[in-house]
């Protein structure tokens, strides 16, 4: 059971590369644009780190290549901390990119009854608490 499971969640993360790379993106800006749409256009820059599960070197990488781009811009926020944010160019890119991934993914739910989608939810949330507690005693 858990070697299916494992690699159900394997598959899942090479769905969104394949997404990736038919939308002509790297997986970390995919990820960055993915967290700032969700965030209503913008993150702070440690929670972007924290979100991704990607190295920060990576993550920075991805922050430097969209800031040279004018897709994002990055402010102070309480002293050390950045906060990133879409600039309209940005807002546009966000919607050519991880926008289309969610309207796949809301597409992917179509079939699926509300109490479905309850439960898988339900399902994730209690898998992800049980697991971190797991990992916490490593």
């Amino acid at each position: 059971m858990t070697k299916e499971i494992s690699y159900l969640i394997y598959e899942l993360g090479a769905l969104y590369h394949q997404a990736a790379l038919r939308l002509q993106v790297s997986d970390s800006i995919l990820v960055v644009m993915d967290i700032l749409l969700n965030r209503n256009g913008q993150s702070l820059l440690s929670d972007i780190y924290k979100l991704s599960g990607i190295s920060k070197q990576t993550i920075n990488s991805a922050i430097r290549e969209l800031e040279n781009r004018k897709l994002i811009v990055l402010k102070r926020h309480d002293g050390r901390s950045k906060i990133v944010a879409l600039t309209k160019d940005g807002q546009e890119y966000a919607q050519k990119t991880a926008g289309l991934l969610h309207g796949a993914e809301i597409a992917g739910f179509k079939s699926w009854e509300d109490e479905e989608i309850a439960t898988y939810i339900r399902l994730l949330k209690k898998h992800y608490k049980d697991l971190q507690a797991e990992v916490i005693k490593m």
